[in-house]
């Protein structure tokens, strides 16, 4: 069952909850798994942060930079990469160490953003506080922040920050074990990128190939490929390293995770854990089939005419997410077992000659030429139709 929670407050009790958000957050923030959560933040937190970034950074490089909030030190590298003359701050004494121990050698210093007393007026050409750190505060202090940030401002200079957006579709939403649904189904031939919820980590994982769909009108259970909006299946996700959890019937929070597609960022599925998966497949020797599924195509042996094509394939395929290679090495040289090798570890081999033509077996070889195909374009439209 999802429950949902209202979190609308009786109109009485806000100003009271906006005295106490201050130190809510603020033990928020100094727990373990907060601080772990943090240590383990690296690069951009979304596109609007890379594209805002680029926005200041003409006029930012090698200016002095403030970054307020800086927790755990996720941006200063980013920062750092624009200017040297940097100073990271914050209140939290245990994000400041973990800051510390990540950058030596760094300017990080505590302080509070409501107060930036030890800067003197016009200081710096661009101060920046992220990851919507503002919205942590009541109204007033969020007013005594943009103040601070005025004051230390050299004229002409630029505050960077991120906050909720009042009027945007998340405001007075439900909480809820919903996730932002995508149209693209749960496909397993894609690597997913696994976010634990209790732990707020994310691990690289991926969905095993034994994927079922549950119909909800009879509880019964069909072998699928893909999972599309809204349906509900159960499956098994391998991770690259251990995870802790509880079954969900135990405790929600360290039974439910989410999958994520690393390319587009998008949320692909929410899931239960029910238990650890039986049988155990980590020594076993990887079948053709695993194969396909974590590359997504079957694997191909494509004969041209030329290298040239050979290597225009090769790019055009893998800009489309497909495990090609051409094998830039002389026809004499090849030998059958090395292409096999390759054609086994379920890549699309583009070869501009056969080696060992006549002991090939023509079930692995497809011959294309731009006689028969025409177009470079109906030459990749063949081979994706292939794999």
């Amino acid at each position: 069952m999802l429950s949902f929670f209202n979190m609308t407050q009786p109109q009485d009790t806000l100003s009271e909850a906006a005295r106490r958000m201050d130190p809510i957050n603020r033990r928020a923030w100094r727990q373990g798994a907060t601080v772990q959560r943090f240590r383990d933040l690296e690069g951009w937190s979304d596109p609007g942060e890379r594209a805002a970034l680029e926005c200041v950074k003409a006029d930012a490089t090698n200016q002095p930079i403030l970054d307020l909030g800086v927790g755990a030190g996720r941006t200063v590298p980013l920062f750092r990469n624009i200017s040297r003359d940097y100073i990271g701050l914050d209140y939290t004494p245990e994000l400041l160490k973990v800051c510390r121990e990540k950058h030596p050698g760094v300017r990080i210093v505590q302080g509070d953003a409501r107060d930036l007393s030890d800067f003197a007026d016009c200081s710096f050409t661009l101060v920046a506080f992220s990851f919507n750190g503002i919205d942590a505060v009541n109204a007033d202090d969020r007013v005594s922040i943009l103040q601070e940030c005025w004051r230390v401002l050299r004229p002409g200079g630029a505050l960077l920050f991120s906050s909720h957006n009042r009027n945007g579709p998340g405001h007075r939403e439900r909480l809820s074990f919903e996730v932002h649904r995508t149209r693209n189904p749960l496909k397993l031939a894609r690597q997913l990128g696994m976010a634990i919820l209790h732990a707020a980590q994310t691990v690289r994982a991926r969905v095993r190939e034994d994927l079922r769909r549950i119909d909800m009108g009879s509880l019964a259970e069909e072998p699928v490929s893909a999972l599309g909006l809204n349906e509900i299946g159960r499956a098994v996700v391998v991770a690259e390293r251990p995870l802790f959890f509880d079954p969900y019937r135990i405790h929600r929070a360290t039974g439910s995770l989410i999958l994520i597609d690393p390319i587009t960022n998008e949320t692909v599925a929410a899931g239960m854990i029910t238990g650890a998966a039986a049988g155990s497949a980590t020594e076993e020797r990887v079948a053709e089939r695993e194969r396909q599924v974590r590359n997504g195509h079957r694997a191909a042996i494509i004969v041209v005419e030329n290298n040239e094509i050979a290597v225009m394939l090769e790019r055009r395929l893998f800009d489309l997410g497909i495990h090609a290679i051409s094998v830039q090495r002389s026809f004499e040289s090849m030998r059958q077992t090395e292409v096999l090798a390759l054609y086994n570890s379920g890549a699309v081999v583009i070869l501009s000659a056969t080696p060992d033509s006549a002991s090939f077996e023509s079930s692995y070889v497809v011959h294309l030429s731009i006689d028969t195909a025409r177009t470079p374009e109906l030459m990749v439209e063949r081979i994706r139709h292939y794999i």
